[in-house]
Parts: C-alpha cells; sequence; structure tokens
C-alpha cells in the first residue's frame, strides 16, 4: 500500500479474515506508513457481500491457490481483481480478461492495484468481463452438468 499511496494518495485497504497472529504488525505498519487501513476480522456472508460492492478492486496475494472462490465471488460483483501466483486462480481470474497478474513482489503488486485504480478503461473491461464470468460458476448452470455427469456414471 505505500506504493499504490504514491500513485492514488485516497486509496484505502480493508482487510477481512481471521487474524492469524499478524493483524498487530499490519496495523503498526499501516500507522507507520499513514496508511489508512481497517481490519474487520471475520465477517459474515452479508456483511462479505457488502464489502465485495463496496470496493474497487479485489487483491488477492496467495502465491498458489486451489481454487479461488472469492475471486469468482468478487468477479460476481463486477470487481476485477489482482493476482500473483499460481495454481486455478489463473483460471478462475484470468489475467488480461477478468484481473492484472502482478509478479509476487510489492512494487510489481502495487503497480497492478494502482493501474486498476487510475485507469477507467480498464477498469470498466475487466468488470463487465468479471461478472460475465462469474456468471458462468453460478450453480444454476453447473448442477445441470453435474446431473448429466452423474446419470451418466450410474446408467
Amino acid at each position: 500500500m505505500v506504493y499504490v499511496k504514491r500513485d492514488v494518495p485516497s486509496s484505502k485497504l480493508v482487510l477481512a479474515g481471521p487474524d492469524e497472529g499478524i493483524i498487530t504488525k499490519l496495523k503498526e505498519y499501516a500507522v507507520k506508513r499513514g496508511i489508512d487501513l481497517r481490519y474487520l476480522g471475520v465477517v459474515s456472508e452479508d456483511e462479505k457481500h457488502k464489502l465485495y460492492s463496496e470496493c474497487r478492486v479485489f487483491a488477492h496475494p496467495a502465491l498458489y491457490e486451489p481454487y479461488g472462490i472469492t475471486l469468482l465471488e468478487a468477479q460476481a460483483f463486477g470487481k476485477p481483481c489482482v493476482i500473483t501466483g499460481e495454481g486455478r486462480q489463473l483460471y478462475v481470474a484470468s489475467p488480461g480478461k477478468t484481473s492484472v497478474y502482478a509478479e509476487p513482489n510489492p512494487r510489481s503488486y502495487a503497480k497492478a492495484i494502482s493501474i486498476l485504480l487510475m485507469d477507467r478503461y480498464l477498469y470498466m473491461k475487466l468488470s463487465v468481463n468479471a461478472k460475465a464470468w462469474a456468471s458462468q460458476h453460478i450453480w444454476s448452470k453447473i448442477l445441470p452438468k453435474y446431473e448429466w455427469l452423474y446419470s451418466k456414471l450410474i446408467s
């Protein structure tokens, strides 16, 4: 966020989820560097959906993701993602289509976030694509495929 704030001084960081023992250090770091950090802890599904709808960018810093359901959830709200790493996140949030890929280092990651915050055209393109892509993964579209597969397996 130090690098993002250089490009977009009004940017804010909102973190949600379990502490895992690092929040105190992150808060101290943020205060020292003038980063507007809000930590919410574990949130309800309703609160999570509100956060998705209010955010501008969904940053997913995992180096490996076996699937990336949070990426699809954010995209369902039309939010472009910033990803770094490998695994299924490359499928779930395809770089250039619904996300921006960043090398796994702070400057590259910050640059990807800043680009989405500053480039309205890119943001809108990825936002529209993200919503369309996520709509392909809703249960009403997936379940018939599973039903067809299971019926073939048992017949």
